[in-house]
């Protein structure tokens, strides 16, 4: 059931019309509703802003991430390089001494040409003399084999 209220004494009633204008809100209520529609007007850019930075952070970090990478790789490739500087250098010190090898077999190859060369020559006239040796020695035998049987 629903409790009975008196209505107001008379007195509180009756508003005096004679002095009343219509007044609207309060100044300091006017400045809040400015406030809160220039808050409304700006909150749409603010989430535009946060959404532009909430991307901006993402890629960021994607950036981030894709740097430490690069520089992962740019010092395996700076480790490749020196090792194979080093190997490169240890190659050319190789090569080096087989060319400085190959120059004193050369010239040693030169040397025993020229020695075998000379050793040919020398055989060449010995196989020369051996032969006029020879010829001489049959003549000379025959000469003496002709006067021992008296032919002559």
């Amino acid at each position: 059931m629903s409790q009975f209220i008196p209505p107001p004494p008379a007195h509180q009633t009756q508003v005096q019309t004679s002095n009343y204008k219509p007044q609207g809100p309060p100044t300091w209520a006017t400045e809040i509703l400015d406030e809160v529609r220039s808050l409304k007007s700006v909150l749409p850019k603010l989430e535009k802003i946060e959404s532009t930075m909430n991307s901006i952070t993402a890629k960021l970090n994607d950036l981030d991430t894709k740097v430490s990478h690069i520089g992962t790789s740019v010092t395996g490739l700076e480790n490749s390089c020196s090792f194979i500087n080093s190997k490169h250098e240890k190659n050319s010190e190789s090569l080096k001494r087989a060319q400085t090898e190959v120059k004193t077999l050369q010239n040693s190859c030169k040397l025993l040409e020229n020695s075998v060369k000379s050793l040919q020559s020398d055989k060449d006239q010995m196989k020369s003399k051996l032969t006029d040796l020879e010829s001489r020695s049959m003549r000379e035998n025959l000469w003496n084999s002709r006067r021992t049987n008296g032919k002559l």
